[in-house]
């Protein structure tokens, strides 16, 4: 078993397998369900696993490899984090804070930070953190 964060272990869980997240009427909604899948996590109902697509995420996350998320409002500079931009749907990118400014970076360089400031910051709804990905073969 996996040590939990109070030191105390944490048992492995079913967490339910979405394949896309959208923002809606104020509140999240998980469309595509894929079940679950088994996490070692100690309150399952705080994670999720989002199916990852695309590539640019790539060499280190692929498209189709499962996301462990844990679901909260916040993230710190550096954390990888599902991330909600306007109407699209969830991507999944490292978060950075600049002043009054988000940055969203892709770990495959032929994609482009995308930079969202002022008040279009309003528009960007944080899912989770990513707390390990993982490949399904």
């Amino acid at each position: 078993a996996i040590l939990g964060t109070a030191g105390s272990l944490a048992a492995e869980a079913l967490v339910p397998v979405v394949g896309r997240v959208r923002a809606g009427y104020g509140a999240l909604a998980f469309e595509e369900d894929y079940g679950s899948e088994p996490a070692n996590v100690r309150n399952p109902e705080e994670y999720l696993y989002l199916i990852v697509k695309g590539d640019s995420m790539e060499p280190r996350i692929f498209d189709g490899d499962y996301a462990l998320v844990h679901k909260q409002s916040t993230l710190e500079n550096g954390d990888l984090g599902v991330l909600i931009y306007g109407d699209e749907e969830a991507t999944l990118k490292r978060f950075t804070r600049r002043g009054n400014a988000v940055v969203l970076e892709p770990f495959n360089p032929a994609y482009t930070p995308l930079v969202i400031e002022g008040e279009a910051l309003e528009h960007l709804h944080i899912v989770g953190k990513v707390r390990e990905t993982r490949t399904k073969w």
